[in-house]
């Protein structure tokens, strides 16, 4: 699990519009963090969560999941027929 530096979230004070569903807020060191982990298009994937024991308190973790190289299943392809012309 790792923190993001330099960014903070709130869960809205009471009154706030319903609409509103997070404060966010971001500083310099946010810079640093998101250049030395941002992925080969420049996006870093952010997790906002409740804590286990205040659930009013929230935190954002770093989303690096990726997924693991897949390769085609090729057990089923029939081997070519050296003997069709074309």
């Amino acid at each position: 699990m790792e923190f993001i530096k330099g960014l903070w979230v709130e869960k809205p004070k009471e009154g706030t519009p319903e609409f509103v569903k997070a404060k966010i807020s971001i500083n310099a060191e946010f810079i640093e963090w998101y250049n030395a982990n941002k992925n080969d298009k420049g996006y870093v994937n952010i997790d906002i969560l409740a804590s286990k024991d205040d659930e009013s308190k929230w935190w954002a973790k770093h989303n690096d999941w990726k997924p693991e190289g897949e390769t085609a299943n090729t057990s089923n392809i029939p081997e070519a027929d050296e003997s069709i012309p074309f």
